[in-house]
């Protein structure tokens, strides 16, 4: 399951070192899962390396063909729409916990894709958000997740089950056929009658 390192409160943003990047003012943190993190401090930018940020919301991605897995900054509370529309490079991508909305098409055709989960702080997942997402097969939601858009998971073949986060716990749903709102709002649902019987 996708999780996100602990890497301490002081960095202000986490990103993917591969060898052709060149970055000033970087410290090394620990090594996980073959993750090569660095944290940078970068204060009022518009640009973070393959990242278009601006107030908050992630504008666009750039792909890079050897960068299979990143960190997305931790100062991104939107991953605006169509943000990483057809990066088809990336295989595992770590969102930090201050993501709320994930917008419209925001990882559609991300063909090779294959685990990903939002934080606790997600409420929002727009319309054909992991359209096309046919390599998808770790997917992690947390219960606080209030919608799921039209189409969020349209053509996500591989996804036949979802790791669902409640109260510190993991549960795993079955998926019989494409992840939408309605079959999301009963999983929460019966989330909430086994919070019920357990606090009994």
């Amino acid at each position: 399951m996708c999780k996100l390192p602990n890497i301490g409160k002081k960095s202000r943003f986490l990103l993917t070192f591969m060898s052709c990047y060149v970055i000033i003012k970087m410290n090394q943190i620990k090594r996980k899962r073959g993750f090569r993190g660095f944290c940078i401090e970068i204060f009022d930018k518009e640009f973070i390396m393959n990242y278009k940020i601006r107030k908050g919301v992630l504008k666009k991605y750039k792909d890079e063909k050897d960068v299979t897995e990143i960190f997305v900054p931790d100062n991104v509370g939107i991953i605006g729409e169509g943000a990483f529309d057809g990066c088809t490079s990336l295989v595992r991508i770590l969102l930090p916990e201050t993501v709320q909305v994930i917008s419209d098409m925001a990882f559609n055709g991300c063909e090779n894709l294959k685990c990903i989960a939002l934080p606790d702080s997600t409420l929002r997942l727009g319309w054909y958000a992991f359209k096309g997402c046919h390599n998808l097969s770790d997917l992690t939601l947390p219960s606080t997740l209030k919608e799921i858009g039209r189409h969020a998971f349209a053509g996500c073949d591989s996804l036949s089950a979802v790791n669902v986060m409640h109260e510190s716990r993991i549960y795993k749903f079955v998926l019989s056929s494409e992840l939408d709102d309605e079959r999301w709002q009963e999983i929460r649902h019966s989330l909430h009658r086994i919070g019920k019987a357990i606090a009994v």
